[in-house]
């Protein structure tokens, strides 16, 4: 299945109403990171792409809709991203701002 052919499939789940809802997305986005090996050279790149979909989902979730830092791009190393096996994910300490 090509990238467009995936777009198309996802588009059409969505509109029978078979998709996840973000809860469900974001668990199985965990799971699927969880069965990542770290011995796997691209562990980390895998990892770090799970993360950033994650958090897409994340933001549209909570409604957030914000521009990307000015300079930041598409490149693997644009999200550092210090990833350890068994490390724990914290939220941030400022939750995000709320749309009224």
């Amino acid at each position: 299945m090509n990238k467009t052919q995936a777009l198309a499939a996802m588009v059409e789940v969505a509109r029978i109403g078979r998709g996840m809802t973000p809860a469900d997305a974001l668990t199985h986005l965990g799971e699927l990171i969880a069965q990542e090996s770290p011995d796997d050279p691209a562990h980390d790149a895998k990892v770090e792409q799970l993360l950033r979909l994650g958090a897409c989902i994340w933001s549209l979730r909570r409604g957030l809709f914000l521009p990307e830092p000015s300079g930041r791009s598409n490149a693997s190393d644009a999200l550092p991203l210090h990833y350890r096996p068994g490390a724990v994910l914290t939220p941030p300490e400022t939750p995000p701002p709320q749309r009224p």
